[in-house]
């Protein structure tokens, strides 16, 4: 539903000064001679100065191939300007003594930030578009969607309500693609309900895990009808199913057509893109704990059983006892 967007997040807003947010270094190294004069052999300034200061509209380039065309004040970045870094990404903006303060950054992927920043980092209401149709509108806060805000999405979902984490938690909106409407409580993405109550047969557990090549598994049941074991990953972002589990599940009943969430574009380890159909587990049993309305996929690669974080990020704390071998749910 909303986690592979919200890579988001992840993926997109992190910032720190040595990142994407980073502004551009307009003073050469002072600190020898020797690093300076070598900063002018590979550094080139076109443009007017004044005082000795760079002044007026000019163009600064790096030896690594970034570049600042614009308007110079005092020396720095003042007014409107283009920042294209090393790796192709751009800014277009406005600056103010070589800070960002409201513009476009752009990613060589085709993704988009477009609004305020402070101390480079977005900052205030902003959009985030994907090259694939998925949106953001709404708040950010040191680059980072929090506060409230709108998801959009190609197939025609929506949701509107709070943000904390670059996830839907709190309370929000959530209108599917075929017209259905889920209002109520969200926790990192996943709908709890009108009344938020996460419903589960047990708070707590510890469920027994078995090593297989380097790794867990999980053994579960879907909605009482298809006993599964699924690989502990915590950097999956949903809960994944094999097409076969998929089909006997709906053969068994258990998954029904308004089931069906909608679509995804999830990016894979090698940075492929894979599409896969969401749908809502109506009851996941990993041990003694029942979950309702996890949120799943089902893709149409081959690919081994994932418990991801649409499962593990429904709890206050999950962790792994290595020496008895058992995933232990709080």
């Amino acid at each position: 539903m909303l986690r592979a967007v919200v890579l988001f997040a992840l993926l997109a807003l992190s910032a720190c000064a040595s990142g994407p947010y980073a502004p551009p270094s307009t003073t050469p190294s002072t600190t020898t001679a020797v690093a300076a004069a070598r900063a002018q052999q590979v550094e080139e300034y076109i443009g007017p100065s004044q005082n000795g200061l760079r002044s007026g509209e000019g163009t600064y380039t790096w030896a690594d191939g970034r570049k600042y065309v614009g308007t110079f004040r005092q020396g720095l970045p003042n007014g409107h300007g283009t920042y294209t870094l090393a790796n192709g990404d751009t800014y277009d903006g406005q600056f103010r003594d070589n800070l960002w303060v409201e513009g476009t950054y752009s990613w060589r992927d085709g993704r988009r930030y477009v609004g305020p920043f402070r101390d480079n980092k977005p900052n205030g209401v902003g959009t985030y578009t994907w090259p694939d149709g998925k949106k953001y509108v709404g708040d950010y806060r040191d680059g980072r969607a929090e506060g409230n805000g709108t998801y959009t999405w190609p197939d025609g979902r929506k949701y509107t309500g709070q943000i904390r984490d670059e996830l839907p938690n709190g309370h929000g909106t959530m209108l599917l693609a075929d017209g259905r409407q889920q209002t109520g409580e969200f926790r990192n993405g996943d709908y709890l309900g009108a009344q938020g109550v996460v419903q589960a047969a047990a708070a707590s557990g510890e469920v027994a895990l078995e090593r297989r090549g380097g790794t867990f598994l999980v053994p579960a049941l879907l909605n009482d009808s298809v006993s599964l074991d699924f690989y502990l990953d915590s950097g999956a972002a949903d809960v994944s199913v094999p097409v076969a589990t998929f089909e006997a599940l709906k053969r068994a009943g258990t998954i029904r057509p308004e089931d069906i969430i909608g679509t995804e574009n999830y990016l894979m380890a090698n940075g492929a893109s894979n599409k896969a159909t969401l749908f809502t587990i109506g009851s996941l049993k990993v041990g003694s704990t029942v979950l309702t309305n996890v949120r799943a996929s089902v893709s149409t690669l081959a690919g081994p059983p994932l418990l991801g974080m649409s499962f593990l990020g429904r709890f206050s704390s999950w962790t792994v006892d290595n020496r008895r071998s058992f995933l232990v749910l709080r």
